[in-house]
C-alpha cells in the first residue's frame, strides 16, 4: 500500500510541474506578439475581412466606416437598423448596416 501513495504522490507533482511549465510557455508566446501598431491600411484590411463589403452608415449625417470596425456580418442579407453614437454629427442617431454598393448607387 505504501508504494501507491509514493506514486500517486510523484504524479501529482510531475501534474502541478507540467501546468508550471504550460503557463510559463503560454505567457512567453503572449508577450512575444507584435509590438508595433498596425498601419491604418493593415487596420482596414483587417476590418474589410470580418466583414466584407458592408459598411454602416449614420442616417442623419451619412457618414459611413466600414462595418468590421464594429462587428462579423458573414453570409448575410438585407439591411440592418441599429441606434448608436455618431461620432460625426455627435450624438445618438440611427444607424443602418448595409452593402457598401448599395449606397453608391
Amino acid at each position: 500500500m505504501h508504494g501507491f501513495w509514493s506514486v500517486f504522490a510523484g504524479f501529482n507533482v510531475f501534474l502541478f510541474a507540467m501546468v508550471i511549465i504550460a503557463v510559463a510557455v503560454m505567457s512567453r508566446r503572449q508577450r512575444s506578439g507584435p509590438t508595433d501598431p498596425p498601419t491604418p491600411e493593415e487596420q482596414q484590411q483587417r476590418w474589410e475581412a470580418r466583414a466584407p463589403g458592408w459598411q454602416i452608415r449614420c442616417l442623419k449625417c451619412d457618414f459611413s466606416e466600414p462595418y468590421g470596425k464594429y462587428g462579423i456580418r458573414l453570409r448575410a442579407a438585407g439591411k440592418k437598423y441599429t441606434w448608436g453614437y455618431c461620432s460625426q454629427c455627435r450624438g445618438f442617431r440611427f444607424y443602418v448596416i448595409e452593402r457598401a454598393e448599395a449606397s453608391r448607387g
